[in-house]
């Protein structure tokens, strides 16, 4: 078991160190780092790291090499074929046509076969015929798409898909696949409980009121959240983070405002997936004892947090969440933003911060299991 040691931090929440192990001169705490000094064994300084990755983004080297590395991945990996086992190219009509004696479903994986029995029942992969370089091309395109799927335009300037398109001909497979990841994430956050919020922060309720009477044409509930604290852009506003400041400076000033003073948590949808699905399910709530393995940038922590450490829990006692993350200068980010994020202390002091490798994480020393347990 590795050894541990603590202290306590300014904000009164205590913290566990480790002792790795690792040599210090092997290169630190970042393993993707000590990868890459040995990949390129002739720079072994940070700063020619830096370079070489400040190249590959300047340049469009890392997004050729992205779309190049993934578009040889065998089919069903990161691109499904259609129901005649050819892929889909970028104009929606059937790629590959120089392999006519492909085999229906060949090379599929289970998972492939099964989205393509589903497609055959009258779903498509991306929604709509036409592709990336027909987007590009016509303007009304690309406007009709967005209306059919309720998702963001394509920003064609983007450099995934610029790498792209000197390769389509290579993987118009690919298609899809690019398209859904150079979208603009929808603008999302979500409101915290009352409890939770420091004494100057505007009350829920006061401003889930704004936000239906001046705001419900830009921002919503969403549908599956029992709480109804989790909003999300309209399909209609086209509204994200990128473009908030132009089209509605007032709600950017609303969010920025409620950030600061802990009425609101500025987070993407994906990160607040796990934790409300937790909750629906019982595994997290006031009271439960949380172990988050991979916590920095600390979204998913402050959420479940906010959920376990409430006054409301049935014997009378603040649950607890052990933060933990395997790099150190990740760990001070997390302690950074539970500082920013103007939470109340009755909540903060109910962090455990600790550094371990989460592969040898260690059991409680008190012999009580977690209730919950998140890793991403």
């Amino acid at each position: 078991m590795p050894k541990r040691k603590k202290s306590s931090s300014g904000s009164g929440a205590s913290t566990t160190g480790t002792r790795s192990g690792r040599s210090e001169s092997a290169g630190g705490d970042n393993p993707l780092s000590d990868a890459r000094r040995q990949a390129h064994g002739r720079l072994a300084s940070k700063s020619d790291l830096n370079a070489l990755n400040l190249w590959h983004r300047k340049s469009g080297a890392g997004y050729a090499l992205f779309v190049s590395y993934y578009g040889s991945q065998p089919m069903g990996v990161v691109a499904d074929a259609d129901e005649t086992g050819r892929s889909a190219s970028p104009s929606g009509a059937c790629a590959g046509d120089s392999g006519a004696g492909q085999k229906r479903g060949k090379g599929m994986s289970r998972a492939a076969k099964r989205r393509a029995k589903k497609r055959k029942r009258g779903t498509s992969i991306s929604g709509t015929s036409a592709g990336i370089e027909s987007r590009d091309q016509s303007p009304e395109c690309c406007q009709n798409d967005t209306a059919n799927t309720g998702t963001l335009p394509v920003d064609s300037s983007h450099p995934l898909i610029q790498a792209f398109s000197a390769q389509s001909k290579r993987y118009p497979h690919l298609a899809p696949y690019i398209h859904a990841l150079s979208r603009p994430l929808p603008l999302t956050f979500r409101l915290r409980n009352d409890d939770a919020c420091a004494a100057s922060c505007v009350s829920r309720g006061r401003v889930a009121k704004l936000l239906a009477t001046d705001y419900s044409d830009l921002v919503g509930p969403v549908p599956y959240d029992p709480t109804q604290a989790i909003y999300q852009s309209t399909s209609a506003s086209n509204l994200s983070k990128a473009n908030l400041s132009r089209l509605s400076p007032c709600l950017k000033g609303l969010l920025v405002s409620g950030s600061s003073d802990s009425t609101l948590a500025r987070q993407e949808l994906g990160s607040m997936l796990p934790v409300l699905s937790l909750s629906a399910v019982g595994a997290l709530v006031p009271g439960a004892k949380v172990l988050d393995l991979c916590a920095s940038p600390g979204s998913k922590t402050m959420q479940a947090l906010e959920i376990a450490a409430s006054a409301k829990a049935v014997s009378r006692k603040r649950g607890r969440v052990v933060a933990n993350d395997v790099h150190t200068s990740r760990l001070d980010s997390l302690r950074d933003a539970v500082v920013r994020s103007g939470l109340d202390g009755a909540f903060t002091s109910r962090i455990t911060y600790t550094n371990f490798d989460a592969s040898v994480f260690p059991s409680p020393n008190s012999g009580k299991l977690f209730d919950a347990i998140i890793a991403d």
